[in-house]
């Protein structure tokens, strides 16, 4: 079991699996209809992250990954699952923006958490994590 605890259990498990949830995404919702950009979807997540009621520290280390993940584009591919970060994130951040603060938490929790793990892969399997608790 702690072995799954371990982002890298999944390298090469999420590949097959991450493509079916985006045919499903592409089909049953208006993802696609939306002229998604990338300064887009952080502007939203930082304008939400500003109404969580996170402490200083946790609020200062969520907002640092987010600019990881915005600038430091040569890490966002992860090549064992053929997922690319800002892609999960984007299509993630699609469900995410709808729910409610409160709910809202679970998803930065994770982003958070990134910087026990910033490497590629622990970057999309702790969006992974939330991203398929919407199938």
């Amino acid at each position: 079991m702690a072995d799954k605890l371990n982002t890298h259990y999944y390298d090469t498990q999420l590949k097959i699996q991450y493509q079916e949830l985006v045919g499903k995404q592409d089909k049953n919702t208006d993802f696609l209809t939306i002229p998604w950009t990338k300064a887009m979807v952080f502007e939203e997540i930082h304008a939400a992250l500003q109404k969580q009621n996170l402490n200083p520290n946790s609020l200062q280390r969520t907002v640092n990954m987010l600019n990881l993940l915005q600038k430091d584009d040569r890490n966002n591919y992860d090549p064992l699952n053929n997922i690319h970060t800002i892609d999960i994130l984007t299509r993630t951040w699609f469900f995410v923006r709808t729910l409610p603060k409160e709910d809202q938490s679970y998803f930065f929790t994770q982003i958070e958490e990134i910087q026990d793990g910033s490497c590629p892969q622990g970057r999309t399997t702790r969006l992974f994590q939330i991203y398929y608790s919407f199938f």
